[in-house]
């Protein structure tokens, strides 16, 4: 009976080691993924922030243009409403 409860105490110890080895392997992955997850949420917010400077230059010259093209357009509707008048 002793030498049961022996050879069960040894192999519950051998349990213990293997669930305790890989408990520590599961929290050293579990932390490498963390570091992991902050280093991309990092650099994600490193390309939103050069995408948005290049959305604003584009937008800015958009504007820019449209503003050129409605001055135009205004003007040529000014000369043919002034020239209707002065006929």
């Amino acid at each position: 009976m002793e030498t049961t409860a022996l050879r069960s105490l040894k192999r519950l110890k051998v349990l213990y080691t293997f669930c305790r080895s890989a408990a520590n392997i599961w929290d050293l992955h579990e932390l490498n993924l963390a570091r992991l997850g902050k280093e991309l949420l990092d650099r994600l917010d490193e390309v939103k922030q050069q995408n948005d400077a290049v959305n604003l230059v584009i937008f800015s010259f958009s504007l820019l243009y449209l503003s050129r093209y409605d001055m135009a357009y205004t003007v040529h509707c000014l000369e043919e409403v002034v020239g209707s008048m002065l006929c």
